[in-house]
């Protein structure tokens, strides 16, 4: 391996110093910065936001310290081979004074606090369309379905819920050993890709992320529920689907347990799932999830894992093995200490918390860069006008080139002067 430090980071991002059993937060808080194009989209919202009245303010904010860490972690020329997060754990402390404590807290609560403040720190109301949104909800956020089905009159109750993380439990069955992978041919958007395999012959036996997956979706029995249509208790399925797909998704594994006096860890072997396919836990096919300028893929790529190294939640170490989007290399974060690592160390890795990324459609990558080029004839042609003539929210645009899905455009935010 290669330890970096000093200037000389190359791109792979800088450590994060340990200010007293905070590893928790800094292998969470390096998997975020390793999220494809985040940096540059909260550097568009954060200019948007300082030149509007409308868009909310991120100063001393959770939302606005994560966006000035991220930026000295990613900054090529810094002299120091690690940044103190201090500022940003102040932060969050007052958000959730738990993390006031210098002790091990659960990388996973840690996650859920921040981007959850996040999500609110950056909201706003769209007075046209009547709905809240973000930055932080068009990066991390789709929504679920829970439905409930009476073996009797078949009578389905349906709720919809936010989806920022799937909490999968621990899979001790591994079925087929095919993994997703990427194919050039498609005969339709929302099957653009193929399965083949691609595992290890000695890792045959042990379950997959895409097991613990597929465990979480099988439907579960009640015995007695009790049926509004019917008026008295019934047999019935609960099961969950997912309505809209989120650009980024976050899968945790349940290796926490409490068994009557204590909690305790499951350390079972699971491979991870670089490729995974989401499409047979949809309420509707790709096609029909979002209109068709939005239209993706159900594939998710594998960018980041957290590890919880010990027994306890209570104790321990937690590590982060990141991707770095341009060179494709696996990075380990352990606090102050950064260094590339080959595939098999991350293969070893026992994940906690995993971070995927959306694959983009054929279609829309194609769709995407038509629209790219029209946008830079047009700004050729227009020149310094184009800087007061906007048809078009340069900040949507920008989530356009990066996300899959960049969600709608909010007119109320000023894009037409």
């Amino acid at each position: 391996w290669r330890m970096f430090g000093g200037g000389s980071n190359k791109g792979h991002g800088l450590g994060l110093e340990n200010l007293g059993n905070t590893c928790f937060m800094n292998a969470t808080l390096q998997g975020i910065a390793k999220t494809p194009s985040i940096l540059e989209l909260l550097d568009s919202y954060a200019a948007r936001s300082s030149s509007s009245s409308s868009a909310p303010s991120s100063a001393r904010s959770l939302f606005g310290e994560l966006h000035r860490l991220l930026r000295q972690l990613s900054d090529p020329s810094s002299r120091t081979s690690a940044i103190s997060p201090s500022d940003l754990l102040r932060q969050t402390a007052v958000v959730n004074p738990i993390f006031a404590r210098h002790a091990q807290h659960d990388a996973h609560e840690f996650l859920l606090t921040l981007v959850t403040q996040m999500d609110q720190d950056a909201s706003y109301h769209d007075t046209m369309r009547k709905v809240n949104t973000s930055l932080i909800r068009d990066l991390f956020f789709g929504s679920m379905q829970t439905s409930v089905k009476c073996f009797q009159c078949e009578t389905v109750s349906a709720r919809s819920e936010d989806l920022f993380e799937l909490t999968l439990p621990v899979a001790t069955t591994r079925v087929g050993n095919d993994e997703p992978v990427p194919s050039s041919s498609s005969s339709s958007s929302s099957s653009i890709f193929s399965f083949f395999s691609g595992s290890k012959p000695e890792s045959k036996s042990n379950p997959r992320v895409i097991d613990c997956l597929r465990e979480y979706f099988t439907d579960e029995f009640i015995p007695n529920y009790q049926c509004q249509n019917c008026k008295e208790a019934r047999e019935a399925t609960l099961g969950h689907t997912i309505r809209s797909l989120p650009n980024v998704l976050v899968l945790n594994l349940k290796r926490f347990e409490y068994d009557g006096e204590r909690v305790q860890k499951r350390s079972d072997k699971i491979i991870h799932s670089n490729i995974i396919d989401i499409s047979p836990y949809l309420s509707l096919p790709v096609q029909d999830q979002t209109p068709p300028l939005h239209n993706s893929s159900s594939f998710y790529e594998l960018f980041a894992i957290v590890q919880h190294i010990g027994s306890t939640p209570q104790s321990g170490h937690y590590i982060c093995f990141a991707k770095v989007p341009e060179t494709q290399d696996w990075i380990e974060f352990n606090d102050s200490k950064v260094k590339k690592v080959d595939q098999e160390a991350v293969d070893a890795a026992e994940g906690y918390i995993y971070f995927y990324v959306q694959k983009a459609s054929e279609e829309h990558v194609q769709f995407r860069s038509m629209i790219s080029d029209i946008v830079s004839t047009l700004q050729m042609e227009a020149g310094s006008a184009m800087t007061h003539n906007n048809l078009l929210d340069m900040f949507w645009y920008k989530k356009f080139l990066k996300l899959s899905n960049p969600g709608p455009i909010f007119n109320s935010m000023g894009i037409c002067t």
